[in-house]
């Protein structure tokens, strides 16, 4: 909360001088009124020593406050009122404004949510052209193992026969021995 002795324009305004000035107005506009029209009046607030230094600011609130009210209800009172047809035509023009801005606020939100959408759907395109690449690089690896299995198969079937030529001709010579140690 400010400190009213230093603020020169809230020491104006909590000065008793401006508070009887204010009621004096206060008083000249309730006169004015329309008759049967309520009046808003308020108690006066408890005055001590030690109060004061509280109560002053709220009361200089409370004043401004019932000042602001007045004013609203001499803005009321100078209020030009139409006839009906000019209040039904303003009455579907303000209608047809607040659904004109619900509608631009619909807009903004559905603009939004494409452009939400249209990033994820961006997010998802480049996965998917990652993870296609990341496929073909497994194809092609699937390819070079399955190649390198083929000649691995052609190399053991080289190596097989020829341990099958190697194991007949051993027995060959197994025999040729056996028959050259039975003759001799």
């Amino acid at each position: 909360m400010a400190d009213s002795n230093r603020d020169l324009g809230l020491t104006y305004l909590y000065e008793n001088r401006q508070h009887r000035s204010q009621a004096g107005k206060m008083a000249e506009r309730q006169q004015q009124q329309r008759p049967g029209s309520p009046t808003l009046t308020m108690a006066p607030l408890p005055h001590s020593n030690d109060a004061s230094r509280d109560w002053g600011p709220a009361q200089g609130n409370l004043e401004t406050a019932k000042m602001a009210l007045d004013a609203l209800r001499n803005l009321i009172m100078d209020a030009v009122f139409l006839d009906e047809e000019a209040y039904t035509n303003s009455a579907t023009l303000q209608l047809y404004q607040q659904r004109l801005q619900a509608q631009q606020r619909r807009i903004l939100q559905l603009e939004g949510e494409a452009e939400a959408l249209r990033v994820e759907s961006g997010r998802q395109q480049d996965a998917l052209v990652q993870q296609r690449s990341l496929t073909r690089a497994a194809e092609a690896r699937i390819q070079e193992l399955q190649q390198e299995l083929e000649n691995n198969a052609v190399v053991f079937d080289m190596h097989y026969s020829e341990l099958l030529v190697k194991g007949e001709e051993i027995e060959r010579l197994k025999s040729v021995i056996e028959g050259m140690g039975g003759t001799g």
